[in-house]
């Protein structure tokens, strides 16, 4: 899924990998974490997609941790392969917390540190 803020980090080529990530998983964790807030591309909005792709330390976000960074590069490296590794897809989905899943605003979104809005 890409919606139209992924698509513009990738127009763009402005996404924030390492060189042994894959664009293609940081687009299986958007997409699942799109999901998890309840969403199809078709009523996808910015919101969502702005916590979804800032979650995963792609853009920016108000009050965001400098550690929160390291700590997103780590659980991106937890899940190397998931594009292809559907135990990987399922652990990943198992690790959003209903705190993200539910998020109405920026105000309920805390990215002082990654276990916030993901379990250990």
């Amino acid at each position: 899924m890409r919606g139209p803020l992924f698509r513009q980090l990738i127009e763009k080529k402005e996404y924030n990998l390492r060189s042994d990530e894959s664009l293609a998983d940081l687009e299986k964790m958007y997409t699942i974490l799109i999901e998890s807030r309840g969403k199809t591309l078709s009523t996808l909005n910015r919101f969502d997609e702005t916590v979804a792709l800032a979650a995963l330390c792609q853009i920016s976000f108000p009050g965001k941790s400098p550690s929160y960074m390291n700590e997103s590069r780590q659980l991106r490296s937890e899940f190397k392969g998931i594009s292809s590794n559907i135990i990987l897809e399922r652990k990943f989905r198992g690790k959003v917390k209903s705190s993200f899943r539910n998020a109405l605003n920026e105000s309920q979104i805390d990215f002082k540190d990654i276990r916030n809005l993901f379990f250990d």
